[in-house]
């Protein structure tokens, strides 16, 4: 019983040759399952764009010279910084929690104020 389609998965042109084939070319089938594979990192991408982005504005406040800043919330937030996204998290000498965005990180001191810290790698 042949239960194949007689059609290219990817282009479904007619496929000629074999029962079992699936694609009318070598071309297609690269296509096919390249576009799979894209499909399956698009939401890691998109986190990971985040996260860069994020790391940039931190870095950008940090400069190229200081291990740490205290700037408002407000800054970073104009600056389009997600709070929701972030690597990892660590606690402080204090107790207190610093969450990281790859090797850059900040603590909250209060609803106002954040401490923007390099991590010492």
């Amino acid at each position: 019983m042949n239960l194949k389609s007689p059609y290219c998965l990817e282009c479904r042109d007619d496929i000629q040759g074999r029962s079992d084939k699936k694609f009318c070319s070598d071309s297609c089938r690269i296509a096919f399952h390249n576009r799979k594979r894209i499909e399956s990192v698009q939401p890691v991408r998109s986190v990971n764009l985040i996260l860069n982005r994020n790391r940039s504005i931190l870095l950008d406040f940090l400069g190229a010279k200081k291990n740490h800043t205290v700037l408002n919330h407000s800054q970073l937030a104009l600056r389009g910084f997600d709070f929701s996204f972030t690597t990892h998290q660590t606690k402080d000498a204090l107790g207190n929690t610093v969450s990281y965005c790859y090797e850059v990180g900040y603590l909250m001191l209060n609803t106002a104020k954040v401490r923007v810290v390099r991590n010492a790698v």
